[in-house]
């Protein structure tokens, strides 16, 4: 993409691996368009209501976007709603993990399916985070917290 082109991003909600959404979901979905919408940012964001639509509408599962079939389904659900073409999706999962929680974020190109980005983040689940996933307050033991990044 050229240095100068603004690229039309959608941004899926961020779903448990069972495609169920949650208040942490929903907070860091909206975090994320926030940030592509910050100043100077070389991202236009599809208005993230009529993307949430789109999916629905197609009854496509938001933690498989990655399948280069479903992703095709996808532009076009999001094209009819918004007579946009979105040049990327952002799309994640938030896993429980019992003790701890991962978050992993991926950004593909809308054509190719092709990976741009890939970020996964694991922490420990505390009372909190149990409110945040919409479930209910366990005892925790302490885990170490384990980043992984990666950039293609």
């Amino acid at each position: 993409y050229s240095q100068k082109t603004v690229l039309k991003i959608a941004i899926a909600d961020l779903v448990t691996p069972g495609n169920s959404k949650s208040t942490f979901g929903d907070y860091l979905t909206e975090s994320f368009g926030d940030a592509f919408k910050a100043p100077g940012s070389k991202f236009q964001v599809l208005d993230q209501q009529l993307v949430s639509a789109a999916f629905f509408k197609k009854k496509i599962q938001l933690n498989r976007a990655y399948d280069n079939t479903v992703l095709n389904m996808v532009t076009k659900g999001i094209y009819d709603v918004t007579q946009e073409a979105t040049a990327a999706y952002l799309y994640g999962q938030i896993k429980d993990m019992g003790n701890e929680i991962k978050i992993t974020i991926k950004l593909v190109d809308a054509i190719s399916g092709s990976s741009i980005a890939l970020s996964s983040v694991k922490f420990p689940s505390d009372e909190t985070t149990d409110k945040l996933l919409n479930k209910p307050v366990r005892e925790h033991k302490p885990v170490p917290v384990d980043t992984v990044v990666q950039e293609k």
